[in-house]
């Protein structure tokens, strides 16, 4: 299996919050979205537990494209506990028949000070009443 590394993302407010802007230089390669259409629906794979999440593409239709994960997306930013400043690596993989699927990789990046993980301290702090 052929596995390719699309981006690399550092999480902002705003990718934890309301949206996560995809790169532009990788839009092309995932997204076959149509002229005159707005949206596009992606399965991409968790890497922690192989389930399937579904994100909804999303474009601006003046100007610069700008597309985004839009639907789906916070739900996974929620499910795996991400504050600003983890990552998230999403990949293409392509298998010996020419099938492709995507797969997103959550890496949560600790903020060490004297031994004590402040991100941790973020993150339960962000979801309440949940363990991480």
């Amino acid at each position: 299996m052929k596995r390719k590394i699309l981006f690399r993302k550092k999480l902002t407010n705003t990718d934890v919050k309301f949206r996560m802007v995809f790169p532009i230089k990788s839009y092309r390669e995932v997204l076959q979205i149509q002229n005159g259409d707005l949206s596009q629906g992606i399965d991409v794979i968790d890497g922690e537990d192989n389930s399937v999440k579904k994100f909804i593409c999303t474009k601006r239709h003046k100007g610069h494209h700008k597309p985004v994960f839009s639907k789906g997306w916070i739900s996974f930013v929620k499910e795996k506990h991400l504050v600003a400043g983890d990552k998230v690596i999403f990949y293409k993989e392509e298998d010996k028949v020419g099938r492709i699927r995507f797969k997103i990789h959550a890496k949560k990046v600790p903020c060490l000070l004297f031994g004590f993980d402040l991100r941790n301290a973020i993150r339960k702090a962000t979801y309440p009443g949940q363990q991480n």
